[in-house]
């Protein structure tokens, strides 16, 4: 399991990269972790790379407990969540996520390819 990410303060922008089998518990505390970070704030977009990770072993309470997590974090900023998912399970994980989650001004959207990600975030 691997969970990696890189904070672009100027784009004011999160790569987040998954690959390998996540866990519930690494899942939660990679972002507990991320959001506790001095380098990140509210209203940063976020795009999320599950072309190597293996889903199947995270529950429909992590995700629940994601969603909690990031709506009392991100405190209504308007941002954007782009999902990076060319596998039918991931594509199921990021619309789980979709449903559970309840932040204002959140758009969240799946692409199979990094570039039609970035070109949705509208960077270079």
């Amino acid at each position: 399991m691997t969970l990696k990410h890189r904070i672009y303060e100027d784009q004011k922008i999160i790569l987040t990269t998954w690959s390998g089998a996540i866990s519930d518990t690494d899942l939660i505390r990679f972002y507990m972790g991320i959001y506790n970070n001095s380098h990140w704030q509210p209203g940063f977009n976020e795009v999320t790379d599950l072309r190597d990770a293996e889903l199947n072993h995270i529950s429909d309470n992590a995700l629940r407990h994601l969603s909690e997590l990031a709506t009392g974090c991100l405190k209504g900023e308007g941002i954007k969540l782009a999902l990076i998912a060319p596998s039918e399970l991931s594509s199921d994980i990021a619309r789980l996520y979709q449903a559970f989650t309840h932040i204002p001004n959140e758009l969240t959207k799946v692409f199979h390819h990094l570039d039609e990600a970035l070109e949705w975030l509208a960077l270079p």
